[in-house]
């Protein structure tokens, strides 16, 4: 009986303690449509900021969801960025231009309102390219995109700075807390436990 109580009393603070885990953010779970839709703060434990969800396949949006219907982008062809309240890591990322070629997008990780990494690629605008940045101690990160000249296509029906990030792969995110009232429940199992081996030890 000891055992299974130091075992419960284990998993009880493991839970709320919320162990860090790898993460792959592929934005498949979210409702959207060919217009696009605005990516929720919370999904996955973030806060997005100007970021998009798609599933059309027009321009490097098709090519560029590496998993599943949807891809993320950045609205209106503005920076975007999600960040956390605590610091996390970004291992790594598909890219794909939306529409241009050559353009320029610059990856930005920020720690206390500072920048502490950067990396500007040019990706290509018919085919993902992951890329590889490990950036940790992070609480922000960003994607700016500049430049670039229109890809000739029948598909390529739309302008401007835009680019398709899929399969984020992140790491140091906090699993949520159980709710209160979880947590009454599992002190309310963990006191039965105790009472049971009392009752036995004085009978």
């Amino acid at each position: 009986m000891m055992k299974a109580i130091v075992l419960l009393t284990f998993v009880a603070s493991m839970w709320v303690a919320g162990p860090a885990h790898a993460v792959l953010v592929t934005f498949d779970e979210l409702a959207t449509n060919t217009d696009g839709a605005v990516i929720p703060d919370g999904y996955q434990g973030f806060d997005w900021s100007n970021w998009g969800v798609t599933s059309t396949t027009a321009g490097g949006y098709g090519p560029g969801t590496v998993s599943g219907l949807n891809v993320s982008y950045n609205r209106f062809g503005n920076a975007a960025s999600f960040s956390a309240a605590s610091v996390f890591t970004v291992n790594s990322l598909y890219a794909t231009a939306g529409w241009n070629d050559d353009s320029q997008v610059t990856f930005s990780g920020w720690a206390n309102g500072s920048v502490v990494d950067t990396r500007t690629v040019s990706p290509s605008a018919t085919a993902p390219t992951l890329y590889a940045l490990d950036w940790s101690g992070i609480d922000t990160f960003m994607v700016e995109v500049t430049g670039g000249t229109h890809h000739a296509g029948d598909n390529y029906v739309g302008d401007g700075p835009f680019v398709a990030i899929d399969n984020v792969t992140v790491n140091g995110v906090l699993a949520p807390v159980p709710e209160p009232g979880t947590c009454a429940l599992m002190l309310a199992g963990l006191a039965a436990v105790g009472l049971a081996t009392r009752r036995r030890t004085l009978a």
